[in-house]
């Protein structure tokens, strides 16, 4: 774990950082490949991740790291462009 001590005057800059929620690590993993394939089929996950993944997937729309296209019976993902502001990505 890490601990970072902000100056007072950067406090208001900051804040809305540390009240992020952290994601799960699968959720993590899964962000992690998107974003290296630039754009990925959800239903293409299964042979990647076991286990529930469309849990995993809705968590990360629901934080806005992910963005959802219909593309038949499946959904296109790809990275938001909070993602790319948060984790200082060029696109």
């Amino acid at each position: 774990s890490a601990f970072l001590q902000v100056r007072p005057e950067y406090l208001s800059s900051v804040s809305s950082l540390s009240k992020e929620v952290e994601m799960s690590r699968k959720a993590r993993k899964i962000l992690a490949l998107v974003a290296k394939k630039g754009q990925f089929l959800q239903s293409d996950l299964k042979h990647y991740f076991k286990g529930e993944i469309y849990a995993y997937v809705t968590e990360l729309k629901l934080l806005g790291y992910v963005d959802a296209k219909k593309h038949g019976n499946t959904r296109v993902l790809r990275p938001s462009s909070k993602f790319f502001d948060n984790f200082q990505v060029v696109q």
